[in-house]
């Protein structure tokens, strides 16, 4: 992301997200500035840093070779755009392993993703990339990355946001895609790449989860079935019964959170899609209260699973639902 501030002030922000590793890039005045976070046990080696990109050497599959990830913020001034894709020229010659470059690139690979006018810079940004073998990943989701008001609410919009790869990620990486999330808070959508969409279902047990007792039908539902079994009913009986009743009132009722979250996003994804409106506008601003009410609840959901230590590590590429 593009952060637009110095390091000691992206160190303070990024404090909450509570990420054991971190490197900044420092914006000049408000233009650029770049945070990489990540995790412990997903190997990641610098490589370099220089204009507003990050290049590293990530292992996310101990069965596969490591591969280089570009993070880059594509500078909107003619120069650094030159200077920019000048070291990924150079770069490019040198790299024999699976490359992803992602990130807000600021160019246009396609007039058709454009409702902004394109320039001649853009052609020779493209052909830099087919020259040193880069193809566009392609997307699941709205068309455009960008657009002139925060939220996706803007009239003008374009896709410069990309994630962009060489032959080899093809054949290690041959599941992967990127996914267009919806706007929420920026005038960019973020990317979310998955390296393999294919992810086994695993069995989970039953579990009651605290985000249940934000909905008051939750208490009301328990007090009703403990006094409606009979009191000489075993411990084991009624735990039983409660367990049922509740798995059918999340079922029914309160629903899954992820399910949950996952229709808003979508909702709000096909809202930023239409042409503007002040109507749309509004439904977008409705939608989005929605949602932080729903990522609060998401947010206590993982926080106890991951204080039961029920997931090791969500990050290991994969999707989970729950």
């Amino acid at each position: 992301m593009e952060t637009k501030v110095s390091e000691a002030r992206a160190k303070v922000l990024m404090q909450s997200y509570c990420y054991p590793n971190l490197f900044f890039v420092s914006s000049i005045g408000l233009s650029g500035g770049l945070v990489l976070m990540w995790k412990d046990g997903f190997p990641c080696d610098l490589v370099s840093s220089n204009n507003n990109m990050i290049h590293l050497l990530v292992t996310s599959d101990a069965s596969k070779q490591e591969w280089l990830l570009s993070c880059v913020y594509g500078s909107s001034h003619y120069v650094m755009k030159q200077h920019q894709w000048e070291f990924i020229r150079e770069l490019g010659d040198n790299v024999y392993q699976p490359w992803v470059i992602i990130g807000d690139l600021n160019i246009h690979l396609n007039k058709q993703h454009a409702s902004t006018s394109t320039n001649s810079l853009d052609n020779w940004v493209c052909n830099v990339v087919d020259s040193v073998g880069l193809m566009d990943m392609g997307y699941v989701g709205t068309k455009y990355t960008w657009s002139n008001k925060t939220n996706g609410k803007g009239y003008k919009r374009a896709r410069i946001d990309y994630a962009l790869h060489n032959s080899s990620w093809v054949r290690d990486y041959p599941n992967s895609k990127v996914l267009h999330l919806p706007f929420l808070g920026s005038d960019h959508c973020p990317l979310l790449l998955i390296t393999d969409s294919f992810v086994p279902r695993q069995s989970k047990g039953w579990k009651f989860f605290r985000c249940w007792l934000q909905d008051s039908t939750c208490v009301d539902l328990i007090l009703n079935t403990w006094t409606s079994t009979p009191i000489n009913m075993e411990l084991n009986a009624k735990l039983g019964t409660m367990r049922k009743q509740l798995s059918k009132w999340n079922k029914h009722h309160f629903g899954s959170v992820h399910s949950n979250v996952q229709h808003l996003l979508a909702s709000l994804s096909q809202l930023q899609a239409k042409p503007f409106s002040d109507t749309i506008s509004e439904e977008i601003s409705d939608t989005i209260r929605e949602l932080e009410y729903w990522k609060k609840i998401e947010a206590d959901f993982w926080n106890q699973k991951s204080r039961d230590h029920w997931v090791q590590d969500m990050d290991n590429n994969a999707l989970f639902s729950y």
